[in-house]
């Protein structure tokens, strides 16, 4: 640097030595490393120190800056080599050479000198600001110094701190010293490029408002609104800050605007129709109550409550209940009548509450539960209590609950007819005494108190009238297990004397099954030496014919007139012993086709049929069928189809196929009833496709799926996972057998423990095949 004249040969050229001199000001430079400061042209004459232009030990004549600037300097030349920021605009004052202290502005910025970052600026002398009347600056400083709002004296151009008050240095909890060397990014905690934008925002008078978030001492964050505006204080234009701590009532204001929108989304989220009133005059309502009653909002808003009530007396007798509920607990519940837009009447259950217990007179929040239904099923309950007391009078079976000391509690009308001889009143009495002669009853009962799980007997004999009878036994807990102590047990009694002897004769009817077959075996075999029989008696008589010309050339060249030999003949009845041979073997011929009738009498014709149709047939058999004995209800299942319309027709018995899939619905509703827990709605799904070779059914239900164990043994016969006397174990088998043997396909099980089964029968297109199968996957 030089602080003569340039010259470079060019006319024009800058005297920046003069050009400095008449700005009274002066060049500088700092390199960051190795923090080495270059006194340019003018700084020397700017700073009086007299000395030429060089390399200075400390920056900007450092031993001439005010004390309280120092610092101010060494933190605005930190941020710079940070990288914090790329200008250096601060305020000092410099020692002037006859005393007292010159105003100095230094102005720079960042950039490079070869490899090293450099800072290079100007120094300008600032005006000496005209001295204040004393009883002013006075006022103002005692003014500032014991308000007890926070404030700040800031300078706008570098946001150093000037004087904060002990209201500030309380809150932020610094000393003076210590907020006069910080600026307002020390305690913002916004970047340092927004805080020096707002800061020159409020310098230019744009705004005067702000809210920050400050950091305290402690290095705890408080929210503050800072009203800022400029003053002139000795002569310089400062930014006079005011603070206020607005933490709480923001996190207040946050808490109640959080606390609204969560009453406000409960209000349009509920399940329940919900509103206000006031003086019975709705105000709002939410968009479940405007459903259920058919208006829109804007429709009830400003009405009289009477709109919703069928009358006038309803509309004044909730009145009369609710308020005196309300009055003295703070909320009542009323169950009454509302009325549709349309007309139609719907059973609540209405709840209301003060919207503020303080302020009686803000009016009400009320509820509205639609309780159409449960009134409904309240109705049908009842209905169905009544036929149940009614349908266990009409059974036939004996029901008697017996309690834990072996006293009868109820019984149904077949009861009381059986135990006849006891009187009309059993209620209370002992039941081993009132119905003697039932062997091992009582150890039954005794069993049942112990593990609490339901025993069956079946045809238990018992001699009445000096004849032997046969009952089935049935005990099972009325309470359920979870229910501690001894509890009532039912105990169901069947006369199954007819059935009995309906399986003897039944046994006798197998034993006749048996013997068609074997009478078919025999049939067959009787069958070839009978024909040989009966085509010999006819050969004959055609060999013994005279009418024959080759009988007569055989007899004649023999020297044995045919008419001599059929004199002889018929002399010795030969004729009629042929024709007895005849008439005897076509009557076994007719006895043998009888036989194989009577074995091919179960047998079924295989047809060409349409799957979709046998599924059909079969669902219409079950739709709308119940069994409450065993706890199935096909009209509380949801069916579903889902049937292939360009399904290719197959060959089989279409009766066998209804039979299969009667057994599949039928199954699948035990299940969904067994696992009926209101948690989801019973559903059985009806399938059919096609795939290349072979069309497929399926009929699946979400209920509790078939356990691995069992899953491999669900198609052996007598099998079953029902209850005693609610399963015979032979519907899967029979279907397994019909698909498998009269059909040549496959039926298969897919199903993991609570997620339901599906049962999936194949048949194949080109008709039954050899090498049937069944498939059970898990």
């Amino acid at each position: 640097m030089s602080d003569g004249h340039q010259t470079g040969g060019r006319p024009g050229a800058w005297d920046m030595g003069g050009a400095l001199r008449a700005a009274d000001g002066g060049a500088w430079a700092y390199d960051f490393d190795p923090g080495r400061f270059h006194c340019g042209p003018g700084l020397p004459a700017l700073a009086g120190c007299g000395a030429p232009d060089r390399d200075c030990a400390g920056p900007f004549c450092r031993g001439l800056l005010h004390p309280d600037d120092t610092a101010r300097l060494d933190a605005a030349l930190a941020r710079c080599a940070a990288g914090q920021s790329l200008r250096l605009d601060l305020e000092l004052r410099l020692r002037g050479p006859h005393g007292g202290w010159r105003p100095l502005l230094l102005r720079g910025a960042t950039g490079h000198n070869g490899d090293a970052r450099r800072l290079a600026g100007l120094a300008l002398a600032l005006p000496e600001a005209a001295p204040q009347p004393a009883e002013g600056q006075d006022l103002f400083a005692s003014t500032f110094e014991h308000a007890q709002t926070v404030m700040l004296l800031i300078d706008p151009d570098s946001g150093r701190i000037v004087e904060a008050n002990a209201a500030a240095r309380r809150f932020y909890g610094y000393s003076q010293d210590a907020l006069r060397a910080m600026t307002v990014m020390d305690i913002n905690a916004m970047t340092p490029e927004a805080a020096l934008g707002e800061m020159d925002a409020a310098r230019r008078s744009r705004r005067t408002f702000f809210r920050f978030r400050h950091r305290l001492a402690s290095g705890a964050l408080r929210d503050v609104e800072v009203h800022s505006g400029p003053v002139p204080v000795q002569g310089r234009t400062l930014l006079c800050s005011i603070v206020h701590d607005a933490t709480d009532r923001l996190r207040a204001e946050e808490a109640l605007r959080r606390s609204e929108a969560f009453m406000s989304g409960i209000f349009r989220a509920a399940p329940v129709g919900m509103g206000t009133v006031r003086d019975r005059i709705i105000g709002t309502a939410n968009d479940v109550l405007c459903r259920m009653l058919g208006y829109e909002a804007d429709e009830l808003r400003g009405k009289s409550a009477s709109l919703l009530y069928p009358s006038a007396e309803e509309f004044l007798r909730v009145g009369q209940v609710r308020h005196p509920l309300v009055e003295r607990f703070g909320s009542g519940t009323v169950e009454t009548v509302f009325r549709r837009k349309d007309g139609a009447l719907l059973s609540v259950l209405l709840g209301s509450a003060w919207m503020d217990p303080e302020r009686p007179g803000e009016g009400m929040i009320f509820t509205v539960l639609d309780i159409t239904e449960r009134k409904r099923a309240e109705q049908e309950l009842s209905r169905v209590r009544r036929a149940m007391h009614q349908l266990a009078d009409a059974m036939p079976s004996a029901l008697f609950v017996v309690d834990a000391q072996g006293r009868i509690a109820l019984c149904n009308g077949a009861a009381r007819a059986l135990c006849a001889g006891a009187g009309p009143q059993l209620e209370g009495l002992a039941f081993a005494e009132v119905l003697p002669g039932f062997p091992g009853l009582d150890d039954m009962l005794h069993a049942l108190r112990e593990d609490r799980a339901p025993l069956s007997r079946k045809a238990v004999p018992r001699e009445e009238a000096g004849a032997l009878h046969y009952w089935d036994l049935l005990v099972y807990p009325l309470d359920p297990p979870e229910n501690d102590g001894p509890g009532m047990a039912v105990v169901r009694l069947d006369e199954v004397t007819e059935r009995v002897l309906m399986e003897e004769t039944l046994i006798q009817s197998e034993k006749m099954m048996s013997v068609g077959g074997l009478a078919a075996g025999m049939a067959h075999e009787i069958n070839n030496p009978l024909a040989g029989i009966l085509q010999g008696a006819q050969n004959i008589r055609r060999r013994l014919d005279p009418a024959l010309p080759a009988n007569r050339e055989a007899a004649q060249a023999l020297g044995c007139p045919m008419d001599a030999m059929d004199a002889y003949l018929r002399q010795r009845g030969i004729p009629r012993f042929l024709e007895g041979i005849s008439a005897a073997g076509n009557r076994a011929a007719a006895i043998v086709a009888n036989m194989l009738n009577f074995a091919r009498s179960g047998q079924t014709s295989h047809e060409p049929l349409d799957m979709n149709q046998c599924l059909q047939g079969a669902l219409q058999l079950v739709e709308g069928g119940y069994d409450l004995a065993r706890g199935y209800d096909f009209r509380r299942i949801t069916i579903t189809t889902d049937l292939d319309p360009d399904l290719p027709e197959i060959h089989g018995s279409a009766q066998e196929l209804q039979q299969v899939f009667l057994n599949l619905l039928t199954n699948a509703a035990h299940a969904l009833a067994a696992h009926a827990d209101g948690a989801q709605t019973p559903r059985i799904t009806l399938r059919t496709r096609a795939t290349a070779d072979a069309v497929l059914a399926e009929v699946e239900d979400n209920g509790p799926g078939i356990p691995e164990d069992r899953r491999g043994r669900i198609f052996d016969p007598f099998f079953t996972t029902k209850p005693p006397g609610q399963g015979t174990g032979l519907g899967l088998s029979v279907s397994y057998f019909i698909i498998s043997r009269n059909h040549g396909g496959t039926i298969g099980v897919d199903s993991q423990p609570g997620q339901g089964a599906r049962f999936t029968v194949r048949l194949p297109r080109g008709g039954p095949r050899r090498t049937p199968r069944a498939e059970a996957k898990a």
